[in-house]
């Protein structure tokens, strides 16, 4: 089976009250988060997400801004970072610091760190990835499983959180597999109560942590152990 991350999906989400109109407005995201001085140009690179219909007409639900070694965007009190390369991420931390602050006084819900990993094959031995004890053979072939778990993570996989402290995290598991391919969604899901519980999240590198969590569980569970990187 070939198994590849997708980094076209945000790998960081941090759910708060974020002021969606800068955070989506090309002159504040210059001024501010690229340090470009008024009255000088720039050229930045979006991509629109474009998927919800009504009356014919098409609405833009989101829009992705793209740097050298980062993604950003901003939709329904979310702010999402997308990872251009997982071996350079200081940018996507110093992203985070400056929005702390910027927007210090932001109530903030709780953070996660995203993978998802597409699967391909051909024929049902990757339906696999998702079997049950159920048996549904004198019905028909399945051809389609999704199966989600949620897993209170403990002890040496968690992150400290200052001398005798940890970030508690729960893993959501989430797999659609069908008879030829399979999507493995990981969301490590972490509450926060404040930027400055963010800021100290962000801290400690939370991205490479859970990628390495993440590798784990699919050699461990799966057998999947040289997963390939797509990236905007």
């Amino acid at each position: 089976m070939q198994a590849s991350f997708d980094f076209k999906t945000p790998s960081v989400v941090v759910a708060g009250h974020w002021n969606v109109a800068i955070l989506n407005e090309p002159g504040w995201i210059a001024r501010n988060i690229l340090d470009i001085p008024d009255g000088k140009g720039a050229t930045l690179e979006g991509i629109t997400i474009a998927d919800k219909m009504e009356t014919g007409q098409i609405f833009p639900q989101k829009n992705i801004w793209l740097f050298d070694d980062y993604g950003m965007g901003c939709a329904e009190q979310r702010v999402e970072l997308y990872v251009r390369d997982i071996e350079r991420l200081d940018a996507v931390y110093s992203f985070m610091e400056k929005l702390i602050d910027l927007l210090p006084h932001t109530p903030v819900g709780g953070v996660g760190v995203n993978f998802k990993v597409r699967v391909e094959d051909e024929g049902q031995s990757i339906l696999e990835l998702a079997e049950t004890c159920e048996v549904f053979d004198s019905f028909g072939a399945v051809e389609n499983r999704l199966r989600r778990e949620k897993i209170d993570l403990k002890g040496k996989d968690m992150i400290k959180e200052g001398r005798d402290g940890q970030f508690s995290t729960v893993l959501n598991l989430s797999r659609n597999v069908n008879t030829t391919s399979a999507e493995i969604d990981f969301n490590y899901h972490t509450p926060v109560d404040s930027t400055k519980t963010l800021s100290a999240y962000s801290d400690s590198g939370p991205i490479v942590h859970w990628f390495e969590h993440a590798n784990r569980v699919l050699n461990t569970v799966y057998s999947l152990n040289q997963a390939e990187k797509t990236y905007f």
